[in-house]
């Protein structure tokens, strides 16, 4: 477990969030310090999630951060232990359900049944 991240922090993890940050069009450039400009981008973030909205980087937000990174196309999904999750699989499961492909409820989370639908998809081509 890694310890929380807050204002006045700094370090590699700080600037691995920032990235995350960046990429999710939050904050405008990387930094391996956690300034004002960081903990306000945390907690749009984190509200945007339905997250307690804190400006603290804790393991919740650190997880939902790592998720939301992905996009669609960003890596290969496949069926691993422990599962992958991500904002991309969100959008592939989304995708699925809305072309008649029963994948679950649409969690993130590539499972059993994710697999089996896109494995149903690849079937038709």
């Amino acid at each position: 477990m890694t310890p929380d991240l807050t204002l006045g922090g700094s370090g590699d993890l700080v600037l691995q969030v920032t990235n995350f940050l960046v990429r999710l069009n939050l904050l405008n450039a990387e930094s391996s310090e956690f300034t004002r400009a960081v903990e306000a981008a945390v907690k749009e973030f984190q509200q945007a999630r339905g997250l307690s909205i804190t400006g603290v980087v804790d393991e919740a937000t650190l997880r939902a951060l790592d998720e939301a990174r992905w996009k669609l196309g960003d890596r290969i999904l496949s069926l691993t232990t422990p599962f992958m999750r991500g904002d991309d699989v969100a959008n592939l499961q989304s995708q699925l359900s809305e072309m008649g492909f029963n994948c679950g409820r649409v969690d993130g989370i590539y499972g059993h049944e994710s697999e089996m639908a896109v494995m149903d998809l690849r079937s038709e081509e």
